[in-house]
């Protein structure tokens, strides 16, 4: 291996660096799937309100949701 390459991060700080690194990357991806459920809620609450009363939620647009479905024939 030549001087300027990068070292694999487990071989640089050994195992503790491997539970380090495991352990953000799980922190990571439920920090992800905590902020899109929150998201998806909001969207999932604004686009019910705009399908009963046909009013947009404030910091969404008409076109946010008037392709969102097709009403049954």
């Amino acid at each position: 291996m030549s001087r300027h390459s990068m070292p694999f991060l487990g071989k640089a700080l050994g195992p503790p660096g491997i539970v380090v690194g495991i352990a953000l990357a799980v922190l990571y991806w439920l920090l992800l799937a905590a902020v899109s459920a929150a998201v998806q809620g909001v969207f999932v609450a604004a686009l019910y309100r705009y399908a009963r009363t046909k009013d947009v939620s404030a910091g969404f647009r008409r076109e946010d949701f008037s392709m969102a479905w097709q009403p049954r024939a």
